[in-house]
């Protein structure tokens, strides 16, 4: 649904909260609620009156941005993205991005896509691998054409005010 697909399997349903009984507990207790196929900790698996299952995972709010990427999809978008923390050393989960045992972004989507050095990519955008590719290509880009424009002198110039001009 949140990357306008035309057709969807399941609902996933990501919620922030350092508590997440109160919320599972409001899905459970809805009325379209028809069936329960799984309740953990911090996951909901129900079926609706409607015939589409929802999936519900609650996590801590400093994880929120990291589980909306990781459980709304794509799926192969989201390989891509856990490829290139591998190749930055880091690593990417549902929970945050990470060097090394230090949590670096996951607040927000926003938060891991700038840690990894990309624009963020809007959830109707991410349709598989070559996204994340054509992002990259046009980072490479750009970067080669600021070192052109360096090189050939029109690049950004600061000059520190001479003696003459400070008096």
């Amino acid at each position: 649904m949140r990357r306008g697909a035309p057709t969807v399997g399941d609902i996933d349903l990501v919620a922030a909260a350092r508590d997440a009984r109160p919320v599972a507990e409001a899905l459970l207790s809805r009325p379209e609620v028809r069936l329960v196929h799984a309740k953990g900790p911090q996951r909901v698996s129900v079926a609706l009156d409607a015939g589409i299952d929802v999936d519900l995972r609650v996590v801590r709010p400093e994880s929120y941005g990291a589980a909306l990427l990781y459980f709304t999809g794509n799926r192969a978008h989201t390989l891509a993205l856990r490829r290139l923390a591998l190749a930055q050393g880091m690593r990417l989960n549902e929970y945050g991005l990470y060097r090394g045992r230090r949590r670096i972004a996951g607040r927000s989507e926003q938060e891991i896509y700038a840690a990894l050095a990309l624009p963020w990519i809007p959830p109707g955008e991410r349709t598989g691998a070559a996204v994340v590719r054509d992002a990259l290509q046009a980072r490479a880009a750009a970067a080669g054409k600021d070192r052109e424009r360096v090189a050939d002198g029109r690049g950004d110039q600061r000059t520190a005010p001479s003696e003459a001009s400070e008096r």
